[in-house]
């Protein structure tokens, strides 16, 4: 009839999709948290550790994390589980089961496993809806990796192999020291970029080629034993490499300067 508005006539499973997306609206509505007279504002729930981190994996192994997860609101809450990001859901398992309401200060765990199938970085979030509202908590999985700190350096921050003054005929004694911080080794190999030229052949090194080993630290010996008087310098190319694929990569060059200065042995004169 004239002046009604005309709705179609919904087919059973229309009414069923209807039904569905209402429900889902339904559990999605979050609401204002008052008691006794106090609202509460943040996050309902917090999770040890604040961030869930995967560090140091590798591909193909299988790695197993469990979440606490605090009620820190002022009274009865409850959370659900948010589906976690498309591009990395297939990585992860959860293992929960839903706690309902959950008085103030109670705790339920969450374990979260985590499979990677190849050599990448996850930076992403862990989010759960709360009845008073989302939250997000980080997530991060990182490869191995090769972390290195080379000393000493000059005040440009390259690595710096300074002999000072030595008398002529006499030895000095440096020590270039590399210490890898990550997870992951790095072959190496230390050779002079003016090889033949006559401060490098007052020069010896050791070892010229070897590995910085996880965790570890690594000495390499300069020894100058000067022939000729006066001031020298010369460069030395440092090549890193681990050999790992994806974001565990790491392939470097540094330029090692080395310098010194020869004097003659002093005549005193009484």
């Amino acid at each position: 009839p004239e002046g009604k508005l005309w709705v179609p006539k919904l087919t059973k499973l229309e009414e069923q999709y209807l039904a569905a997306a209402k429900e889902r609206q339904k559990e999605n509505m979050t609401s204002v948290q008052r008691c006794w007279g106090r609202e509460f504002t943040g996050d309902a729930f917090l999770a040890k550790p604040s961030i869930i981190a995967f560090d140091d994996f590798e591909v193909g192994k299988r790695y197993r994390q469990v979440i606490e997860v605090t009620n820190v609101s002022l009274t009865f809450n409850q959370f659900k589980l948010l589906p976690l990001d498309d591009k990395y859901k297939e990585f992860f398992e959860i293992e929960f089961q839903p706690p309902g309401r959950m008085s103030a200060g109670v705790t339920r765990y969450i374990t979260l496993w985590f499979a990677p199938k190849m050599p990448e970085n996850i930076v992403t979030t862990f989010p759960i809806l709360a009845k008073t509202g989302k939250i997000d908590f980080p997530l991060r999985c990182t490869t191995k990796k090769t972390v290195l700190t080379v000393t000493p350096q000059d005040a440009d921050e390259n690595p710096l192999i300074d002999f000072g003054q030595v008398l002529s005929g006499e030895t000095s004694i440096c020590v270039l020291k590399v210490k890898n911080t990550g997870a992951l080794a790095a072959k190496f190999e230390l050779e002079p970029e003016e090889p033949g030229s006559g401060f490098v052949e007052m020069i010896s090194w050791d070892p010229p080629k070897s590995e910085f080993k996880a965790h570890g630290m690594t000495n390499v010996t300069f020894t100058f034993k000067p022939t000729a008087v006066g001031t020298l310098t010369t460069t030395f190319k440092l090549s890193i490499a681990n050999g790992a694929p994806g974001d565990a990569k790491f392939q470097q060059e540094k330029r090692v300067l080395v310098r010194g200065s020869c004097i003659d042995v002093p005549i005193y004169v009484e």
